[in-house]
């Protein structure tokens, strides 16, 4: 599934599923009938994944963690300065205050380090909802032994699939 999604270049027209799009172009597909899926999804940075999630309801609602709001994960990125990872003060106090915000504060100074201009996310729509759990898992593996074997970070959410940070 890798070498196929980063055999194909960055989204510039048409469908978009299993396609990187840049995160920015994101708003031009909010109501696309790939955006109105359920399934898993991949967000990335030029060849490099960074995170696998899933969503039950569809990827324009899981999304507004990510992009759709003003506290999203991109929105957050945007705030750090990506030299020096630091954190402004707003977000260490959130930080400090919001064990749920944490996770998106983290993911957020992640994309920031890797360059957000140039991070991407990839959908995998998925009907059978009941499966959407297993294949995270399955895919939180395979997308991390992946980077592991290419000496890529480990993904922000290796943990979900009961692995560890490679040694």
């Amino acid at each position: 599934m890798l070498r196929e999604l980063f055999a194909n270049s960055i989204w510039q027209d048409g469908p978009i599923r299993e396609r990187r799009v840049i995160w920015t172009d994101a708003a031009k597909h909010r109501s696309s009938a790939c955006f109105k899926a359920r399934g898993v999804y991949l967000w990335g940075v030029h060849d490099r994944p960074l995170y696998v999630g899933r969503t039950t309801t569809s990827f324009a609602k899981r999304f507004k963690r990510y992009i759709w709001s003003n506290d999203s994960q991109c929105a957050l990125a945007a705030t750090i300065d990506p030299q020096h990872s630091q954190l402004p003060d707003e977000l260490l106090g959130l930080l400090r205050n919001n064990r749920r915000l944490r996770v998106r504060i983290e993911g957020s100074a992640r994309f920031a380090r890797e360059g957000l201009a140039d991070v991407w996310f990839a959908l995998f729509p998925i009907t059978d909802g009941r499966s959407i759990e297993a294949v995270e898992g399955v895919l939180i593996a395979a997308v991390n032994d992946w980077n592991r074997a290419k000496g890529i970070a480990p993904l922000l959410n290796v943990h979900r699939a009961g692995d560890s940070a490679p040694s």
